[in-house]
């Protein structure tokens, strides 16, 4: 019999009577239940582990399979023989380990491996630049010409102002000289259009033109344009300086109507000519204004029958003289 720490402690009891034999309650490792016994272990195998029982008068083998475990081999022994600390090692060859050398740019310390930037290079490692120049759709490191273009844009340059503003043409002041826009001299000393260059008969020929005629001093017509009527009609600025023309395929008399100059402020000295060549009437009406009939004095609408012609010009903001020839 054995006790827990494997010492003989004396034979084991006997099957039979009384005796001297070890006491029947003491704590046992045996291979077996025993009935006489009340304290005994039974020593039984483990996972991996194999009891062989030699019988009687021998022995308990105790035994573990191989490959169960990994005895210490040489690439452990000698992992095991290194020293210092914050150090990283590589296995080089069997049963060598080697130390790693922390280059330039690298730390280790405490288990953790950074990276430290020197700004004095930064950019410029040892593959070359970590970027190239940027570009219209990629990041990049800026080129030189781009730095000189930025440095030539003033400081604050449209701070103050929003795109809209600065293209809205009516926010440019200042002056040019003529000698700077081509044909400008020219036709500021000859008064010929074409003397414009670069532009087509088209625009020379718009150029001519008065424009919308609520400007008296702006260009003029060669000729008196000439403009028809066949409904009842209110003069407007574009009237000035033509011939407002009743023809005579309409059968029906027609009312003109000079507006008020609440209504309609034409410029003072806007002009327009009437002419009626149907056989049916015109009648040439003022609202609240005043017309006055050139040589009579006579005020107020005038008629206008077949063949008839007038000559209608604003002297003042409500005054109005018109020479009639019936």
């Amino acid at each position: 019999m054995f006790d827990f720490k494997n010492s003989m402690i004396g034979a084991p009891p006997a099957t039979g009577g009384g005796g001297g034999g070890a006491p029947t309650t003491a704590a046992y490792v045996v291979l077996s239940n025993n009935g006489t016994l009340t304290s005994e272990r039974v020593l039984t195998a483990g996972s991996n582990i194999s009891l062989a029982d030699g019988g009687p008068g021998s022995t308990i083998t105790i035994s573990v399979p191989g490959g169960v475990f990994q005895p210490l081999d040489a690439d452990l022994t000698a992992l095991s023989n290194l020293s210092g600390t914050n150090t990283i090692y590589y296995r080089s060859a069997a049963d060598t380990w080697t130390a790693v050398t922390i280059s330039s740019g690298l730390a280790f310390s405490g288990g953790n491996l950074s990276v430290n930037f020197d700004d004095t290079v930064h950019g410029n490692r040892g593959g070359g630049s970590l970027h190239a120049a940027a570009t219209t759709s990629v990041a990049g490191f800026m080129s030189s010409a781009d730095k000189v273009k930025l440095d030539g844009v003033e400081a604050g340059a449209t701070a103050n102002a929003t795109n809209a503003f600065l293209l809205a043409r009516a926010n440019h002041t200042g002056t040019q000289a003529a000698s700077t826009i081509t044909g400008l001299a020219a036709i500021a000393t000859s008064g010929t259009v074409s003397d414009l260059g670069g532009l087509g008969a088209g625009v020379a020929a718009q150029l001519a033109l008065p424009g919308d005629g609520t400007d008296v001093d702006a260009m003029g017509f060669r000729a008196t344009p000439v403009v028809t009527f066949s409904a009842d009609t209110n003069v407007i600025a574009s009237h000035n300086g033509k011939c407002l023309v009743h023809p005579s395929t309409d059968a029906t008399n027609r009312t003109l109507t000079i507006q008020s100059n609440a209504a309609l402020p034409l410029e003072i000295g806007t002009a327009f000519e009437v002419i009626n060549d149907s056989a049916n009437d015109v009648v040439v009406a003022i609202t609240s204004d005043t017309l006055v009939q050139a040589g009579t004095g006579t005020t107020g609408s005038v008629t206008l029958n077949q063949n008839g012609t007038a000559y209608f010009r604003k002297i003042g903001a409500t005054r109005w003289y018109v020479t009639v020839v019936n």
